[in-house]
């Protein structure tokens, strides 16, 4: 009887400790799907040239060229207050002061280094180095935390992953643009890079922004010399129609407004459209965000385009 009575509560025992292993398991399959999210939900067929994830943050698909995309971080409100303040310190006239005015200084030697490099700037290492000399944006993002020794003291710089962004123009750089349409510029790092670069490319080139305001920390003559247009008030409703070789979008990242900027100018870009944060899962409560445009978006022209790219790897 006591041998019965033993194994029945080993038994239990053994229930018990199972069903704590599954749920523990089960916990554990939850954090990690949360920690390391799937890239995509879409057909296979999507996955292989349609629409594909480049290494581990960059997207691809075509409509007329190429549409590339670059998963970065997310806003900071507080960074447009900051970088208001420190426009205001004169930077378009050349008279600002301390840090903001040396790197100002600094960005106009920088764009005219890279103009004078031609088609040398199609080496990547030559590029990042320059994008090294022009510098990253002040900022706490930890995204950046690999790259200490890039920053600058003030606001004038990039806030874009540099070797992401850089692989994105490179990949343009193969038609030669002569025209950028750039959605959400802020302070005109990455109008900066993009503009010297294509500039070294085509002498014709020209840069167009598109912002609710202009935030930009260059200063007038480096923004004539790369053929910059500033913000001046405007959304991509204003320029429907426009066509450019080249789209980047990095506005308010809604779905309805990712939408709206890729209907209104991106999908007439000539030659390819970037799209920011399609990875940025922080924008799901807006409409789903760019992370879910953009993934129907990719569905969508899945159908339409070669199964292959020539030059691009898709993983």
């Amino acid at each position: 009887m006591l041998k019965r009575v033993a194994r029945g509560k080993t038994r239990q025992l053994y229930v018990v400790q199972m069903l704590k292993t599954c749920l523990h398991s089960w916990f554990t399959i939850l954090f990690l799907r949360n920690l390391y999210p799937r890239k995509s939900h879409l057909p296979s067929t999507c996955l292989r040239g349609h629409g594909a994830d480049l290494g581990s943050d960059l997207g691809l698909c075509h409509f007329k060229g190429l549409s590339m995309v670059d998963e970065l971080t997310s806003f900071d409100d507080n960074l447009a207050e900051k970088a208001q303040a420190e426009k205001e310190q004169r930077v378009r006239a050349g008279n600002a002061k301390g840090p903001l005015a040396a790197e100002a200084a600094k960005a106009h030697r920088v764009a005219e280094a890279m103009i004078a490099d031609g088609d040398a700037l199609l080496d990547r290492a030559r590029l990042m180095e320059h994008a090294r000399n022009f510098g990253l944006s002040r900022n706490n993002w930890k995204q950046f935390k690999g790259q200490q020794d890039w920053y600058n003291s003030s606001m004038v710089g990039l806030l874009q992953i540099p070797s992401k962004f850089i692989d994105f123009l490179l990949y343009c750089a193969k038609y030669r643009p002569a025209s950028m349409a750039e959605i959400g510029t802020f302070t005109g790092g990455t109008s900066f890079l993009a503009a010297a670069f294509f500039k070294a490319l085509n002498p014709d080139f020209r840069h167009t922004c598109i912002d609710l305001g202009d935030y930009m920390l260059l200063e007038e003559r480096t923004i004539k010399l790369l053929g910059i247009t500033v913000p001046n008030g405007t959304t991509s409703p204003e320029h429907y129609g426009q066509s450019f070789d080249v789209v980047f979008i990095d506005g308010e990242h809604s779905y309805d407004w990712a939408k709206a900027d890729y209907v209104n100018v991106g999908r007439d870009a000539t030659r390819g459209c970037g799209f920011h944060d399609i990875n940025g899962r922080e924008y799901m409560a807006k409409g789903g965000g760019a992370f879910l445009f953009w993934r129907r978006l990719r569905h969508s022209l899945a159908a339409h385009v070669p199964a292959h790219v020539p030059g691009v790897s898709c993983g």
